[in-house]
């Protein structure tokens, strides 16, 4: 048991903000391959699936904490917070990867359509950090990682989805700036999926919209979320250690970078 309870204290935490579905789903069951024990946020997200990530995380012989928390919501944050400090005492890795995706033109922008964006994929992420930040410095070194998107860096007059992608690119900023502030204890990047087959993306375009996307990349395919969690376990991993201020775009060629 004495054993069993030092290996816990070894290991890394990572705390994944929407872990229960998609992109986010895919970093969590990366993360707990790679031995880090797990605290997975979500909103909403049935019993049966939790329990099923759960037989998951036990598989790969570590922990998994799930905490049902609305990250617009400043007392939920806090009592995630709160769970976490209780359970595991520190933060190793922070994901956020929480938001939505509601389309509108801009032409037709509702000021709810755009303050729903920012909250959850703006005000929410950085919110989460600074909430979280007490914990990250006690751990070796700590890392966030941000999960942006390509249409912030290549939107699309026909995608509509004006406030996403404004949101998404406020993140490239924030990565900046805390790279910045919390350097050389905690390292801050971002990574800017296009096209992953989720059933996001499936479910909002019809399969002649999709095999149109399909060719916009330069390898004719979605990418899978399994490939979005490798990126990030590679830069929660000590061999990112000189990796800070970064946004890794990971699209299939349909987008080059800055």
């Amino acid at each position: 048991m004495a054993v069993a309870q030092e290996k816990e204290k070894t290991r890394r935490v990572a705390l994944i903000t929407g872990g229960t579905r998609g992109i986010g789903q895919a970093i969590a069951r990366s993360l707990a391959r790679d031995g880090c024990d797990l605290v997975i946020n979500y909103k909403e997200t049935s019993k049966e699936e939790v329990d099923r990530l759960k037989d998951e995380a036990d598989t790969c012989g570590v922990s998994a904490l799930f905490i049902r928390a609305d990250v617009t919501k400043r007392a939920a944050i806090e009592r995630m917070v709160r769970i976490v400090k209780e359970r595991h005492g520190r933060v190793d890795v922070l994901v956020n990867n929480a938001g939505i995706l509601v389309k509108q033109p801009f032409r037709k922008l509702t000021e709810k359509n755009f303050d729903d964006h920012i909250a959850t994929n703006l005000k929410g992420a950085v919110m989460v950090t600074r909430k979280v930040l007490p914990l990250l410095e006690r751990a070796p070194k700590g890392k966030v990682i941000f999960v942006s998107s390509a249409s912030a860096h290549n939107y699309t007059k026909e995608s509509e989805i004006f406030s996403y992608a404004v949101s998404k690119a406020a993140l490239g900023g924030v990565t900046r700036g805390l790279a910045t502030e919390l350097a050389p204890k905690i390292l801050v990047n971002s990574v800017a999926p296009a096209y992953i087959e989720t059933d996001m993306l499936l479910g909002e375009a019809s399969d002649e919209e999709n095999e149109a996307r399909k060719s916009r990349t330069m390898l004719g395919r979605f990418g899978k979320s399994e490939e979005v969690g490798r990126l990030v376990s590679y830069l929660a991993s000590s061999s990112a250690d000189f990796i800070t201020g970064q946004t890794f775009h990971i699209n299939g060629g349909r987008y080059f970078g800055e």
